[in-house]
């Protein structure tokens, strides 16, 4: 999916801010990258990491979130958004029970 279709009429923003700075695919979900999660977590009024996962992004509703992706993408929000550990972890634990409770997935590594 190109970033045009992602993020419509904003590609441009999305696509200058990635090129803004040194850039790498996502460790465990290289569709994504790490400035294209930056800028949603620093634009799209990202407040709970299920927000990234099922609204700013397609990872959830594709079914493509695991455990070390949940993990890697919580580390970039908690960094630009000034999260203490206490709340990282507190976002972790808090969508992995909503998916479980939710949709029925089970995050497993």
């Amino acid at each position: 999916m190109t970033l045009q279709e992602r993020y419509g009429t904003i590609a441009d923003h999305v696509t200058a801010y990635m090129k803004a700075g040194p850039d790498t695919p996502l460790a465990h979900h290289v569709g994504y990258s790490r400035r294209e999660i930056e800028f949603i977590a620093l634009n799209e009024r990202v407040v709970h990491l299920d927000d990234l996962i099922m609204r700013r992004t397609l990872i959830g509703i594709l079914g493509e979130l695991t455990l070390p992706l949940l993990k890697e993408l919580a580390a970039i929000v908690a960094k630009v958004q000034q999260w203490p550990k206490e709340k990282t972890a507190a976002e972790i634990a808090r969508t992995v029970q909503l998916f479980k409770k939710v949709h029925g997935v089970i995050l497993a590594a």
